[in-house]
């Protein structure tokens, strides 16, 4: 049986917000969450993965290994949220007890993080970017059916950020729905967008991330795409990390 996850008649209800969504059907694949600040992003994430307890309706998760309702839901999810810390122990000790793994796996999943120099750091010595990295770490190596990130890319570098990106287009078998502000290739998969509190847009849409990117002629805006095609250039953009172009020694591009 695929896995997949089902929200029903959702209602979160605070003072002055809430998160009202009707039906949300997510199966295996990437499934992107964006909206602005306070459009209810984060209360979503917490809301299918059973962390809170909607005022009505009902979140389900099928699995291969059972049925999982509502706070049951948490046995088979994997998350990394802002608002949730590990124990602060050694960044060894955290791989080890929450993976099971020998010192030599741990110095391994350390090095393909990026984390090999911080192994006997404590937790809470690290700062908010190693921080999550670590939690990402833990999160992306379970055996869960779903995994939820919130803003992954925030406070990381770009070398980081390309690493995160090719894992998480290689994962498989699993749910995975990622909350982020920053273009990645993850652009291209299923998008759910929020606003105030609703699901405003949900789909693929294709040359997103080609038009994130505009040029200003002076006269008026023109998305990079638009300007490829008047240009009779055919190709695509893409969104490199900082430190490749310095590391390149500010190489010329030419159009030509």
């Amino acid at each position: 049986m695929a896995v997949k996850l089902e929200a029903k008649g959702i209602e979160k209800r605070y003072r002055r917000f809430i998160l009202k969504v009707d039906n949300l059907l997510l199966e295996e694949g990437i499934h992107v969450v964006i909206g602005p600040n306070g459009s209810g992003k984060t209360v979503l994430l917490k809301t299918i993965t059973g962390l809170l307890r909607p005022n009505r309706g009902s979140v389900t998760l099928e699995s291969p290994v059972g049925i999982y309702r509502g706070r049951g839901v948490l046995k088979r999810a994997s998350l990394v949220l802002t608002d949730i810390e590990l124990p602060n122990w050694s960044v060894r000790e955290l791989l080890e007890a929450y993976l099971y793994l020998t010192h030599g796996e741990a110095e391994r999943l350390a090095g393909e993080f990026l984390l090999h120099g911080f192994l006997d750091k404590k937790y809470l010595e690290l700062s908010s970017g190693y921080r999550k990295r670590v939690q990402t770490a833990i999160a992306l190596n379970t055996e869960a059916d779903l995994l939820v990130l919130d803003e992954p890319f925030i406070n990381v570098d770009s070398q980081y950020v390309g690493f995160l990106e090719e894992r998480i287009l290689g994962m498989k078998g699993k749910i995975v729905v990622v909350a982020s502000h920053v273009p990645t290739r993850l652009f291209e998969h299923d998008i759910i967008m929020l606003k105030n509190g609703r699901i405003v847009f949900r789909g693929v849409k294709p040359g997103l991330l080609e038009d994130l990117v505009e040029v200003n002629t002076g006269s008026r805006t023109i998305p990079v795409s638009l300007l490829l095609e008047q240009c009779g250039i055919q190709g695509s953009v893409t969104i490199r990390p900082i430190h490749e172009i310095i590391e390149a020694g500010g190489e010329e591009v030419s159009a030509s």
